[in-house]
């Protein structure tokens, strides 16, 4: 880059010149005429000339020169400040962004901690499960075996019902075999209970041989006379005696009472026990069986059919 000359370096240089230049015609003059010295002093005023508008000249070129690099450096300044504010702008966001991640990673720690405790009662929830569970297992064993133990109690107690109905089926067929008439009531008169074998020979040459093996089984044909009847006119009931008269009693009395029917007697189905089903109740009444319970007469229909 050219030297930039300040007005003073100008004078200084010029005034440098024409001491030289004064110097040297002060010489000239003293060697030289006077008309030599008046052309070297042309001569000199000329160059002097030229050399101040070339000074000049290099002084409206560094001003130029100067503005443009003040323009320059205003320019410079000005980007310089918008960077700054950028800069500051740039400052500011990062401390919002440091704060916001600051909030975040506390929200995380906090997040975290509530995610641990969380986690604890969890594992908690799920030893006590496992203990419930566990209790729930050993209380379904337990269960399964008392359900057990009360199944086989169940079968126990029905056994020892049926047997205990046997029983008092079998006790109450034999007091009725002693006391017919205490049984029968009024019913008839001149009861006497006998075994169905007494009519067996009676019986053999109507009956087939399964009628008879059936009539065989029945418990008590009782001998008597109804109320109010003439004197020989007897009657024969075949009594089924059970603790608990069911159909299948109602069945076989019907039954086996048509088989002296079918003899020539007369004769009538008789159920008798210390309690009979709705249905067999029902039976009774459609065959018309004499029926009584606990001593109590509960007769069907008189007139009806016979299986």
């Amino acid at each position: 880059m050219s030297q930039v000359l300040g007005e003073r370096e100008v004078r200084s240089i010029a005034e440098e010149v024409v001491s030289q230049a004064v110097a040297q015609l002060r010489r000239e003059l003293q060697e030289a005429e006077l008309g030599r010295l008046r052309q070297t002093m042309e001569a000199w005023t000329e160059r002097f000339g030229a050399a101040l508008h070339q000074l000049a000249e290099a002084q409206r070129h560094t001003e130029e020169r100067l503005n443009a690099l003040a323009a320059r450096v205003d320019a410079v300044a000005e980007a310089q400040r918008r960077t700054e504010e950028r800069l500051d702008a740039l400052a500011e966001a990062q401390r919002r962004t440091e704060e916001r991640l600051n909030a975040l990673a506390e929200a995380q720690r906090r997040t975290e901690e509530r995610l641990n405790l969380l986690a604890a009662r969890v594992d908690a929830l799920a030893e006590a499960q496992l203990r419930t569970e566990e209790r729930l297992a050993a209380l379904a064993a337990r269960v399964d075996e008392l359900t057990g133990r009360v199944d086989r109690l169940t079968e126990q107690v029905a056994r020892l019902a049926d047997l205990y109905g046997q029983l008092d089926g079998r006790l109450l067929e034999m007091q009725f075999g002693e006391k017919a008439h205490s049984f029968l009531g009024g019913a008839l008169r001149r009861v006497r209970a006998m075994r169905p074998r007494e009519l067996e020979e009676v019986l053999e040459p109507v009956l087939s041989d399964a009628e008879l093996d059936d009539f065989l089984h029945a418990d008590w044909v009782v001998r008597g006379r109804l109320p109010g009847a003439p004197a020989g006119q007897e009657v024969l009931w075949v009594v089924e005696v059970s603790s608990t008269v069911d159909e299948h009693d109602v069945e076989r009395a019907a039954r086996r009472s048509g088989y002296l029917r079918k003899a020539g007697y007369s004769s009538r189905g008789c159920v008798l026990g210390h309690r009979i089903t709705s249905l067999a109740m029902g039976l009774a009444r459609q065959y018309g069986l004499a029926v009584f319970v606990d001593g109590r007469q509960e007769d069907g229909a008189h007139n009806g059919s016979e299986p």
